[in-house]
């Protein structure tokens, strides 16, 4: 979760709640009255909730930070959650026009296995019970970065071929369309052994055979591994896109 977008969301929600805007609001409409009417007593009362207002907000800080901190991570959460289905989505329209049915297939892959073990773990199936402790949250957490590692190689393939559709035949749109194979290609390998993982997590049993530390660590360097692959073709990515790495393959022409 965003620190910061929390900590905005928090005060947020202490400042604007009804509870707390209400009297401030009242309070500012009576004093304005009062003092355009000459009524010193509506006047008087517009003071009283001007004050009453930032006094509610710090008394729900001090006995209800904790209810306070739960529904700012419940609203931030359904936020970004939001954020991140509309990227995924736009991605998965986007990648119906270029020319590779593979691309929207791995999307769509790599969306069904992590719903696979978001339901998991709200259904609390036996695998999951398995897995506790420290270690299964950095696994989780690399499961997470290899899901959006290969969701930017993604949107790094369909950027290649939006710069190959500008360019004419030659070296240059040759390089970038291997390039653009290779992505592909490393793409499809990470969503083969993100689906592996899986289901090696899948075959866990909390009783026959609980999951051990040496059992998690495999999974951990499996999915360390296969990232550190990703952020090296990421990287290759990123330098094909750069202006200058292309003007030198035009000239090359």
């Amino acid at each position: 979760m965003d620190r910061k977008a929390f900590r905005k969301e928090y005060l947020l929600n202490l400042i604007t709640s009804p509870v707390t805007i209400g009297p401030f609001l009242a309070g500012v409409t009576a004093l304005g009255a009062g003092v355009a009417l000459s009524m010193p007593l509506a006047a008087l009362g517009g003071l009283v909730g001007i004050v009453l207002g930032p006094g509610i907000a710090i008394t729900r800080f001090t006995l209800e930070s904790d209810k306070l901190a739960e529904e700012t991570r419940i609203r931030v959460q359904s936020k970004e959650q939001e954020k991140r289905t509309a990227r995924l989505d736009k991605l998965y329209t986007d990648l119906h026009y270029d020319d590779d049915p593979r691309t929207e297939q791995l999307l769509q892959e790599l969306r069904e296995i992590t719903k696979v073990l978001r339901a998991g773990f709200e259904q609390n199936e036996p695998w999951a019970r398995a897995l506790s402790g420290r270690l299964t949250h950095d696994v989780m957490s690399l499961v997470n970065k290899l899901f959006y590692s290969c969701v930017d190689q993604l949107e790094q393939s369909l950027a290649l071929y939006r710069k190959v559709d500008d360019l004419n035949h030659g070296p240059a749109r040759e390089a970038l369309e291997a390039r653009r194979r290779d992505l592909i290609t490393e793409v499809e390998a990470s969503v083969q052994s993100l689906t592996g993982i899986v289901s090696g997590i899948q075959d866990l049993e909390p009783v026959a055979a609980p999951a051990t530390d040496t059992t998690l660590s495999s999974i951990r360097h499996e999915l360390e591994e296969r990232l550190r692959i990703d952020k090296k073709v990421r990287q290759q990515q990123r330098d094909m896109l750069n202006p200058e790495v292309c003007e030198e393959l035009l000239e090359e022409e």
